[in-house]
């Protein structure tokens, strides 16, 4: 009886170790940029389907790496090549994603970080929230403060 008790015990630990590591969601990886949503007063003003600009493989993406460095490729709607980058360092607290560093895709990175909320995160889904940029590339004249963009991502192994 002890040996069955013992056996049943072991088991059950085994398996729930083994539940907790797959069900660890990392956002360390290469995340792929599906859609976002833009928002100004809680109003859905406009949709971008990154799925659409995706040629020959190429894709938009962020890659969070495990020395505090990240990497953003958006991926040019004509070639690859024409695409563009930005690349630093990120932190994560609680839910908050930061980004600083250089600068290539318009966020104005190099003067302000970025704050990104994480709403959902797991094995291959993120949700952010953030704020766009006062004055950037793609927004050169900026955007107001109730301005929120929602990005969905996805990874995979």
């Amino acid at each position: 009886m002890k040996k069955l008790l013992l056996l049943s015990l072991t088991i059950l630990l085994f398996s729930c170790g083994d539940s907790d590591s797959i069900n660890d969601p990392s956002l360390i990886g290469k995340w792929y940029f599906n859609t976002s949503e833009f928002f100004i007063d809680d109003s859905l003003i406009g949709i971008e389907n990154y799925l659409a600009n995706e040629v020959n493989g190429c894709r938009t993406y962020i890659e969070f790496k495990t020395n505090q460095s990240f990497d953003i490729l958006e991926a040019a709607e004509d070639n690859c090549d024409n695409s563009s980058s930005a690349s630093g360092n990120w932190e994560l607290n609680d839910n908050i994603i930061t980004l600083y560093g250089s600068d290539g895709w318009g966020f104005g990175l190099e003067d302000e970080p970025l704050d990104m909320e994480i709403i959902t995160i797991n094995n291959s889904e993120l949700v952010v929230k953030w704020f766009c940029p006062e004055e950037s590339l793609e927004y050169p004249n900026g955007c107001s403060a109730d301005y929120i963009v929602i990005s969905y991502l996805e990874k995979y192994d």
